[in-house]
């Protein structure tokens, strides 16, 4: 594995980060970003060992981002359940919803 192709895995991650990023803090879908962040969690696994295989010092200084971002989903799965979990904000939009484009 070579450094381009390295690279592949780390853009991946900062486009589902900055989904993730646009779900929770601009649309407010807590149910869905709770659900979202383990995505982005795989994601920084998944670069992480990537990562090794090139340069172990690069895997290194990323995956204390993994202790973060396991943090960041307790405090979204909670903010959720704090603010009436799936009976008052469902994890994916309906039809009914009136803010929803694509249902």
């Amino acid at each position: 594995v070579g450094y381009l192709d390295a690279t592949r895995p780390l853009l991946l991650h900062l486009c589902i980060g900055d989904t993730w990023n646009t779900i929770t803090n601009v649309e407010r879908r807590l149910g869905v970003s709770a659900i979202g962040v383990f995505a982005v969690w795989s994601s920084i696994l998944y670069t992480v060992l990537q990562y090794y295989s090139v340069s172990k010092i690069a895997a290194f200084i990323l995956a204390p981002s993994l202790l973060w971002i396991s943090i960041a989903s307790l405090l979204t799965t909670h903010i959720w359940l704090l603010n009436g979990g799936p009976s008052k904000r469902p994890a994916f939009p309906s039809s009914s919803d009136g803010t929803s484009a694509i249902f």
